[in-house]
């Protein structure tokens, strides 16, 4: 019997070392996940400003973009609006009248010999031009600047 009974004491004390092990095992992988996430926290924190500098960044971006673009569109529409605009005419000339300054007649293109049906205002590297098509099936090309057909 003794003999049993130094056989449960070695099986209790081996039970309990391994409780130990077990025990300090545990600590040891508890200490590890918080050292996890820790690291893990701190990464997401430096991700997170990452992206909030980045977000910043694209909107300040974007804010110049819809300036430039207000810019542009703004530069057009005057152009659109120029001091002289042009008209249709049922005669056989094209014409423009100054609206900024009076609405008289300024100058007559004479060329078509049947009513004008589509007229076209551009610019072109810094000329002015004005496209008349008439019903005589013929298109002609008027520089504005020096009041000439150039087509």
């Amino acid at each position: 019997m003794e003999l049993k009974q130094k056989e449960l004491l070695e099986k209790d004390n081996e039970i309990k070392k391994i409780q130990r092990e077990s025990q300090q095992e545990l600590l040891k992988l508890r200490a590890d996940i918080e050292i996890m996430k820790k690291d893990f926290n701190e990464k997401e924190s430096k991700q997170l400003s990452h992206y909030d500098q980045l977000i910043k960044l694209l909107q300040e971006k974007n804010e110049k973009l819809t300036q430039d673009v207000q810019k542009l569109s703004n530069k057009y529409e005057q152009k659109e609006n120029d001091n002289t605009l042009s008209s249709n005419s049922k005669h056989s000339s094209a014409y423009t009248l100054d609206l900024l300054r009076s609405s008289k007649l300024l100058k007559i293109f004479s060329g078509h010999s049947d009513p004008i049906i589509s007229l076209q205002y551009f610019s072109l590297d810094g000329g002015r031009f004005l496209c008349s098509g008439s019903g005589d099936s013929t298109v002609r090309v008027w520089n504005l600047d020096n009041n000439k057909q150039i087509q």
